[in-house]
């Protein structure tokens, strides 16, 4: 199921994130985001919508693991890689 969610066959999944980057971008710039959103180690808006991306990610496979019964790598799918991101 992981697998057909990465392929994003329609561009949903790319178009959603192409808009959170523009939304942060033009509502967040001269903000200091570092000090508005304290939980990402943001230093800038771009950073702000990677972990914001990376956030989302994280929860959607872990709730999904749980609905399903899965034992998908939540780690690996955030950000693909298996850093201890996704805990």
């Amino acid at each position: 199921m992981i697998g057909y969610i990465e392929l994003d066959p329609k561009a949903k999944v790319a178009k959603k994130e192409s808009q959170l980057l523009g939304s942060t971008a033009s509502k967040c710039a001269g903000l200091g985001v570092a000090a508005h959103f304290p939980g990402c180690a943001s230093v800038d808006e771009i950073a702000l919508a990677a972990c914001a991306e990376q956030s989302a990610r994280c929860r959607f496979c872990r709730a999904l693991n749980a609905f399903d019964a899965l034992a998908t790598d939540c780690d690996d799918f955030d950000d693909e890689v298996t850093n201890g991101s996704c805990p």
